[in-house]
């Protein structure tokens, strides 16, 4: 069962980044998306450590995949929360 597996991986990165250990979580997150690549939740999980990590074009790259990802099942909510980040990603920062 890939996707049991993939959950149970998942489970295992969110533990990690917890933990303060991105580059394991990042780790973890890939080999869940290679298991199972229909979970876009977990892209936009691993654009949040990318961009932790100041890793701006993978973050920008796992977050433009959560939203295909997410269009592509129906995940209205991680599809805007995806839309949401990389809106935010490309507007310039308040000077003020």
């Amino acid at each position: 069962m890939p996707q049991t597996r993939a959950i149970r991986l998942i489970e295992a990165a969110q533990s990690a980044a917890q933990e303060g250990s991105f580059t394991k979580a990042i780790s973890l997150f890939k080999s869940a998306v290679r298991l199972d690549p229909h979970l876009p939740s977990a892209y936009l999980q691993l654009a949040n450590l990318y961009l932790a990590l100041t890793m701006e074009r993978e973050a920008q790259r796992a977050a433009k995949e959560a939203l295909t990802r997410a269009v592509a099942a129906g995940d209205r909510q991680t599809g805007a929360a995806a839309l949401a980040f990389l809106v935010a990603l490309t507007t310039p920062a308040d000077p003020q």
